[in-house]
This record gives C-alpha cells, structure tokens and sequence, in this order.
C-alpha cells in the first residue's frame, strides 16, 4: 500500500486553498466592474416610439413638467336614481309618488339626484336645478372640500325645512353626512323659518361652535351672515343669500 507522505498532503491542501481564492477573487472583481460600469450609465431612460407623423405631448418631455395643482374643491358628483328602497308609495293620490319613511316628504317617481362626495361629507342636489333652493346656504372654508357650497332644496308641500348633520346616513336632501371621527352621529339641525336659519346642537361629546362660542344645550340659535360654524374639525361660513 502506498503512503501519502505529510509532505504530499500539504501541497495539495495548499494548491485547493490557491485555487479557491483565486476564484473568489475573480468573482469580487467582476462584480466591481459590473457595479463602476452601472454608475458609469446611470439609470435606464425609458424611450416612447415616436410614429411619423404624431406630435409628442408637452407633458412628456422632462424640461417641460411641471408639478398638477389640485383643485381646492375636491368633492366628485354623481348623478343617481334616488333608492325606492327608504320610500313607501303613498296612496289616494293620482299622481305616481314616493313618500320617505322617516320625513314624510313627497318626491316624484322619476327624481334624480346628484350625489356629492367630498372627502369630509356627502350630501345630495337635485341634478337638473328643476328645484328651487331655499335662501341662505353653507360654504367649506377649511380642509380638503375648501371652496364647496352646501344649498338646501325646497320641497313641496313642506311646511317646515329641517336639515340634519352627522356621521350617519340620512334621507336624501335632509342630510348632511360628515366623515370625520370627532363628529356625532347625530350632531346638528338647521331650521329654517320666515326669520331665516336656526342652528341647533346635538352632540353632548363634541358641540357645534357658532364664532368660537361652544351650543351646549338644544336651544336653536338664529344664523346671522358671515357667521363661522365648526363641527368637529368641519369648518363653515354661513351665507345669507
């Protein structure tokens, strides 16, 4: 049997250890090339093919970008068909009607309303105008729906025009939603009467402000113009006309 002398075994110890740092070593190095020649070309441009003929958008070229502004009003409207499902059909009338559960109030069959959806409410209007509005309305003056106005429609056969605010869901225009956590679910009313619009608190966590002034009980408070109503971090400015 032969002996593989301790000799032997060194050197081919050693020519494995070369071998293999050697091959660590070409690997270190063609990465550092890899690595010079990407900082060489920098980033990928992408390239649009250009048909003979077309005239390339202004927005695509780099030295002519410029940043889009955001419109202060940022609510979306929408034409809806009203839901029969919160209406019952009223009955002994020959014209073809629906009746809301929870006012009473009285809207054609074919009503179609234009859905506003703001970041920090919603509420309806009627889409053609065919309504009239009643005086006096409400206008955004802070946040993301800055610019927006809030007009309440009158209704036939209505007595007395009653505006609810809250984070729940009301009947269509006699509701004003309110997507903000630090409004109550049902957190105001608006009246309105021959002397104009009354305000009345109803949240106990997080009352309505009127000029600064916290409403701490239900008593209605007469809107004079110009004044400015906070609900919850909803700011307002009441305009008489």
């Amino acid at each position: 049997m032969m002996r593989v002398s301790f000799l032997s075994l060194v050197v081919i110890f050693s020519s494995l250890a070369v071998a293999s740092a050697g091959v660590l070593l070409w690997s270190w190095m063609a990465r550092r090339k890899r690595d010079a020649a990407m900082r060489t070309h920098g980033k990928p441009v992408l390239v649009m093919p250009i048909v003979a003929g077309a005239e390339v958008p202004r927005a695509a070229l780099i030295r002519d970008f410029q940043p889009m502004r955001r419109s202060p009003i940022t609510a979306l409207a929408v034409a809806e068909r009203l839901s029969p499902d919160e209406y019952e059909v009223s009955s002994g009338s020959s014209e073809e009607s629906l009746v809301t559960m929870t006012t009473g109030e009285t809207v054609m069959s074919d009503e179609v309303a234009e859905f506003i959806q703001g970041q920090a409410l919603r509420f309806h209007r009627p889409a053609d105008r065919s309504r009239p509005f009643l005086p006096g309305h409400l206008l955004v003056t802070e946040g993301p729906d800055s610019g927006l106005e809030v007009r309440f429609v009158r209704l036939a056969h209505q007595e007395e025009s009653v505006i609810t605010f809250g984070r729940s869901e009301g009947p269509p225009f006699r509701h004003v939603q309110l997507l903000e956590p630090t409004v109550s679910r049902a957190h105001a009313r608006m009246a309105f009467d021959a002397d104009g619009w009354s305000l009345t608190n109803l949240s106990r966590t997080n009352p309505v402000v009127v000029n600064r002034s916290a409403l701490m009980d239900e008593q209605p408070t007469l809107l004079r113009d110009g004044d400015r109503i906070e609900m919850g971090a909803l700011v307002f400015r009441y305009v008489w006309r």
